[in-house]
């Protein structure tokens, strides 16, 4: 079955299809080495006030803003259409919120 996009904006297609893609590959990575890709990935820079305001990279409120690879990685992929939400999600244990068992895409991002 093809997929219809002709009611979709053909870049939300391709920005789906891309994050989809670094999830499979990211939960692929995270097995082989899981402490090195959680400290990388819970490890936050602060980032200049134009960062800050980039439409699609997420970034923290805090004082200063900050960034993780996750933030950056939704940058690249984009924003959810209507939202100011990435598609790539950290999944995170519920005990030990410090300990990331895998990635997921967001629950809005349905195409």
């Amino acid at each position: 079955m093809q997929l219809d996009t002709s009611k979709l904006e053909l870049p939300s297609v391709l920005n789906h299809r891309t994050a989809n893609k670094i999830v499979r590959e990211l939960n692929e990575i995270l097995k082989t080495d899981p402490e090195a890709i959680t400290a990388l990935f819970a490890h936050r820079v602060p980032v200049n006030e134009a960062l800050a305001d980039h439409p699609t990279v997420q970034v923290t409120d805090g004082n200063p803003p900050t960034m993780s690879i996750l933030g950056l990685l939704n940058g690249v992929t984009g924003v959810i259409p209507g939202t100011k939400v990435g598609y790539i999600c950290g999944i995170y244990d519920d005990e030990d919120h410090s300990k990331l068992l895998g990635f997921k895409m967001h629950p809005d991002s349905k195409v």
